[in-house]
């Protein structure tokens, strides 16, 4: 069993086992606090012991900090941007493609409608 000795605003900032003959120290609230314990800063509020914590503060106190990015990750993550670039610049390079070989037909017809001309040309020298 145990005593506790609280500050004024119920926080407490010592305790006591008071198992065999000790005497409670004056002052000390004896009121066991609840187990497993429910608090992340148990205070007493005069009647009942309380969640002395405030959000924030257990906030703080949960935070799960992000594990450390291990070199697998780091590699996979790069391998992702090269993909992405990768992805990007093949469809650029598609596109560009396509429009040369809307040139190259457009060439072409030039090239068979001067190719005839001239052919015409001659065969009226002739």
């Amino acid at each position: 069993m145990y005593a506790y000795e609280i500050d004024s605003k119920g926080y407490i900032i010592n305790n006591y086992d008071i198992g065999g003959d000790v005497t409670v120290p004056d002052g000390c609230i004896t009121v066991q606090l609840p187990q497993p314990l429910p608090f992340y800063r148990s205070k007493w509020n005069g009647a009942e012991w309380i969640e002395g914590a405030t959000q924030e503060e257990i906030d703080e106190i949960t935070k799960v900090e992000p594990s450390p990015i291990t070199e697998t990750e780091q590699t996979i993550e790069l391998l992702k941007k090269q993909n992405q670039a990768l992805s990007k610049m093949n469809a650029e390079l598609s596109s560009k493609n396509a429009e040369l070989k809307q040139s190259v037909i457009l060439h072409d017809g030039i090239i068979s409608e001067l190719v005839l001309k001239v052919f015409s040309e001659d065969a009226e020298v002739v």
